[in-house]
């Protein structure tokens, strides 16, 4: 029962997503300078880039004392390895949809 109410409430958040990117995502003034690429704006997400990246070892360690010596190294790897996997899917599929013009829904996929 419990599952079936949690796929639904996941459905429904998918959809409204989707919905509100639609909408939201396709506004653009008339008569307004296309954007450029500014090295400021480059810089610092560069830089938060870098601060997330520093941040998740720290975080590895962290929730490493909160458990047992013997698995501290299990929640160390946890950590890097979900860094890993996020930041793989962000060049395959993040950078496209942010940056590529395309649908409103899915950018340039």
């Amino acid at each position: 029962m419990i599952a079936k109410c949690t796929r639904k409430a996941g459905f429904a958040g998918i959809l409204a997503t989707v919905v509100l990117a639609y909408f939201c995502g396709t506004s653009r003034v008339e008569g307004m300078p296309a954007a450029t690429v500014d090295s400021g704006d480059t810089a610092w997400m560069l830089i938060s880039t870098a601060l997330v990246m520093f941040m998740t070892p720290g975080l590895a360690f962290f929730y490493g004392g909160l458990v047992r010596r013997k698995n501290v190294l299990s929640i160390l790897m946890q950590c890097m390895i979900v860094l890993c996997l996020l930041s793989l899917q962000w060049v395959l599929f993040g950078y496209s949809i942010s940056f590529s013009p395309g649908n409103p829904i899915i950018g340039g996929l």
